[in-house]
Formats: structure tokens, C-alpha cells, sequence
């Protein structure tokens, strides 16, 4: 499920990152992850360990600021693939 997808993760630069984060990208080679957080300090740690992976990416910002009324997640990947 993991495998070669383009992962989101907010909140990344905590506990729960710095585990999830390296499992992920040894055990199934995702092609994007992207880490969302506000802690800036946390993601410049973070990206000495992983800033020269190309598939990591990093910004910067909170998840409580100006939640949207609504999220359109589009994939050009079909979502079912039993149905081609």
C-alpha cells in the first residue's frame, strides 16, 4: 500500500516522525514524502538526516491555521485498480 506512493505526514518532526520516517523509506520506497510541520527547528534536524533523499520534501506550516470547509486530495493514479 505504501509502496512507491506519495505520502503526507503533519506533524512529522516529533516522536512519531522520526520513527515513522525511516521505517518508510527502507521498508517500502515510497516516491514522495512530504513532511508538514511549523516546528522549523525540528525540520532542519530532520533534513540533515534526510535533506539530500530526493524523494523527502519539506514545508513549513500549521494545520490549525484557516482549516478549509473542504479538501480535494486529486491522484492521477486510478484508485481502483481491479477496475481497469
Amino acid at each position: 500500500m505504501l509502496s512507491n506512493s506519495s505520502i503526507l505526514i503533519t506533524g512529522c518532526t516529533g516522536s512519531f516522525g522520526n520513527t515513522f520516517v525511516p521505517l518508510t523509506l527502507a521498508k517500502y520506497n515510497p516516491s514522495r514524502l512530504v513532511i508538514y510541520s511549523r516546528d522549523e527547528m525540528k525540520q532542519w534536524e530532520m533534513a540533515k538526516l534526510y535533506g539530500n533523499d530526493p524523494r523527502v520534501r519539506f514545508f513549513i506550516g500549521d494545520v490549525r491555521e484557516k482549516l478549509p470547509n473542504v479538501v480535494f486530495l486529486a491522484s492521477k493514479r486510478q484508485l481502483f485498480p481491479q477496475y481497469r
